[in-house]
């Protein structure tokens, strides 16, 4: 079942069969995709996952209302993904 009728792609379940570090960024203000939608793809995907969550952003408005900690969570992310790649070899 999509989350939401007009999906073209199943997220929810395609997001259970990725087995990498997964970061999910949303606008809580998101009128095109609603937050929740990011909240529940961050609750099925597996670990290691992260999220940003963003207070008043819309859809486009990310980078406006917190730049500096997305490009901070980036940052956090790359790490995650270098420490998960040395974990593979």
């Amino acid at each position: 079942m999509r989350l939401l009728p007009w999906e073209k792609f199943d997220n929810a379940a395609n997001i259970r069969r990725v087995h990498r570090p997964v970061l999910v960024i949303h606008g809580r203000s998101d009128r095109v995709v609603p937050w929740w939608h990011g909240e529940r793809i961050y609750e099925l995907a597996n670990e290691p996952k992260r999220y940003f969550w963003v207070d008043r952003a819309g859809h486009n408005g990310v980078l406006l209302f917190a730049a500096i900690l997305y490009f901070a969570a980036i940052d956090d992310f790359a790490g995650l993904l270098d420490s998960n790649q040395q974990a593979l070899r």
